[in-house]
């Protein structure tokens, strides 16, 4: 043998070796490929059972999870109560079944409400014996369709989705689709050799992807102020807010959703108030990826008009008869100047203590039946506005079309600077459009005294 030989014959031995060593270093396993995966049809599923679905505030049954519409979706109630977590769904597939995964669908909106963190995911062959969940984790924050691939494939009729926790809301539940992967009957691969793994820590198998960083709920910096109105007018509730991410809004009368699109900002804006409304309570619920936070109570005041007193009848005495009575004149009314109606304005009360509320309230004579009329006002005094106090309109009040009147809330402020003893505040009418300004009752005052003077005062007179 030639020293070329001998080289050759060296070679293949210590490959024969080599792979005589790996073979002992790998054992054979067989597996099926991800790309044979597909969604199981959803014909002939049914629901066994949910524990939450809203039917009142929207159509958020629990079979809009299975109906192959991604625009509809499943949500849990929130009309007249939030139920507490955890949520599930229970399905039928219809017939026995060998999975291997699940795929689920977020809702497409624009709204994060009751997006889906945790879950478990569970297959049984009937709907009481359900055993250890066959996958478990955190769905990504994100609007794409999440896929989850068994670690082992896992047989049975039904299905069921726990859902553990959530990226928005504090119990709400949300989801467009829900699916099934099955073996489209691909040609398994042969066999091939995988390494007997080292025993290391390592990531659940079955997590769809690793946890995002937790997001800040929102922080209410502006909490709704109580609102005074007549009957007939409106009244508008605004809160305040900060947070990261797309902040969304809902406001609530009496812990109960109102309904339209204008319950969906910052500010709301009531109908026509009615004394049904009066001693009504509004909050709103602000939320973002992070959660959700509720404001503080706001209560709506709304007025009765005062009667307009019946004068007594004076008792006519007898005429004298005349031969020829002489029919007088109807008297012609006196005309507004220029044919609109005069604004004039009061406050009560008159003085007030830091931290109390006064009254101005703007009259139209006669009132503007037919459109609404906006009065402008200027302020003016040693009390600084947004520092000593607040008004619930500025700086204009508009008076609904038929009414009478409107009213501005000052609300005092406590700053905590004793040495201002007592300030003043004039409101006066401006000039404008569609009305004219009375020339005795245009303007009105207020003082306000320190709460530090006041309880001085107490306390020499005890």
């Amino acid at each position: 043998m030639n020293k070329k030989n001998l080289s050759l014959a060296a070679v293949l031995l210590v490959s024969s070796i080599a792979l005589v060593a790996l073979a002992e270093d790998f054992e054979v396993g067989a597996f099926y490929a991800a790309d044979s995966l597909t969604p199981l049809s959803q014909a002939g599923w049914t629901l066994v059972s949910t524990d939450s679905e809203e039917t009142v505030g929207e159509n958020g049954a629990a079979v809009n999870a299975f109906d192959g519409n991604p625009s509809t979706l499943w949500h849990t109630r929130y009309s007249d109560q939030e139920d507490p977590f955890p949520h599930e769904i229970v399905i039928d597939l219809g017939a026995t079944q060998t999975l291997y995964g699940f795929r689920a669908l977020p809702r497409q909106d624009s709204v994060n409400n009751g997006m889906i963190q945790g879950y478990e995911f569970y297959v049984s062959d009937d709907t009481s014996s359900w055993g250890d969940a066959v996958a478990s984790g955190d769905f990504p924050f994100s609007k794409t369709e999440a896929e989850v691939v068994f670690t082992t494939p896992a047989t049975g009729r039904y299905i069921r989705l726990v859902a553990t926790g959530t990226y928005s809301g504090v119990f709400l539940c949300s989801l467009a689709e829900l699916n099934v992967l099955v073996d489209d009957g691909s040609p398994t691969p042969t066999a091939t050799p995988e390494p007997t793994p080292t025993p290391t820590a390592t990531p659940d198998s079955t997590t769809a992807t690793a946890t995002p960083t937790p997001v800040p709920t929102p922080i209410i910096t502006g909490q709704p102020q109580d609102q005074t109105v007549d009957v007939g007018q409106t009244a508008t509730f605004t809160v305040a807010a900060t947070g990261p991410g797309n902040l969304s809004y809902k406001w609530k009368k009496n812990g109960k959703p109102v309904g339209g699109p204008a319950s969906n900002g910052s500010s709301y804006t009531t109908p026509a108030t009615t004394l049904a409304d009066n001693g009504a309570a509004f909050t709103c619920t602000v939320s973002n990826a992070g959660g959700s936070v509720t404001s503080n109570a706001a209560i709506l005041t709304v007025r009765a008009p005062s009667p307009t007193p019946t004068a007594s009848p004076t008792p006519t005495a007898t005429p004298t008869p005349t031969p020829t009575p002489t029919p007088s004149a109807t008297p012609t009314p006196t005309p507004t100047p220029n044919g609109l109606p005069v604004a004039s304005i009061t406050v009560s009360p008159t003085a007030i203590i830091e931290g109390q509320r006064a009254f101005f309230t703007i009259s139209l004579t006669p009132a503007n039946p037919t459109q609404p009329t906006t009065v402008q006002f200027s302020q003016s005094g040693k009390a600084k506005f947004g520092a000593d106090y607040a008004l619930s309109a500025n700086p204009e009040l508009t008076i609904p079309a038929g009414a009478a009147s409107g009213t501005i809330v000052l609300i005092s402020q406590v700053d905590g600077n004793n040495g201002e003893k007592v300030e003043s505040m004039t409101i006066m009418l401006k000039p404008g459009t569609g009305y004219s300004i009375s020339s005795t009752q245009n303007k009105a005052s207020i003082t306000i005294s320190d709460q530090a003077v006041t309880t001085s005062r107490r306390r020499h007179h005890h």
